[in-house]
């Protein structure tokens, strides 16, 4: 889902962003490549507005269909995250991960 989230107007997304293009992908059906995923994850990590989307000039852009809730302790503190997979998820996040389980 493709969706405005700020209440002032903002132009119409690009369909050339890469962000645009693999949410195509996701939404279409296709499968993302591995480096492909790991940018997605990375956005996602580092976005303070959602936890399944990246948003791109006002504009959230939802992988929903294609994430996993994954509970994660790392340092004696548990965290919820959204991710493609574990492994994915292992490779963007510092330090060390005790464990992570699945959550659906």
């Amino acid at each position: 889902m493709i969706y405005r989230f700020v209440n002032w107007d903002v132009p119409a997304y690009s369909k050339d962003s890469k962000v645009c293009q693999l949410h195509d992908k996701v939404e279409n059906g296709e499968r993302l490549s591995r480096s492909e995923m790991e940018w997605v994850q990375q956005k996602l990590i580092g976005n303070s507005y959602s936890n399944t989307g990246v948003p791109v000039g006002g504009w959230m852009f939802t992988f929903d269909k294609a994430l996993r809730r994954i509970l994660v302790k790392q340092y004696g503190e548990w965290q919820e995250y959204w991710a493609f997979s574990k492994s994915i998820l292992r490779m963007v996040l510092y330090g060390r991960v005790e464990k992570m389980i699945y959550v659906d």
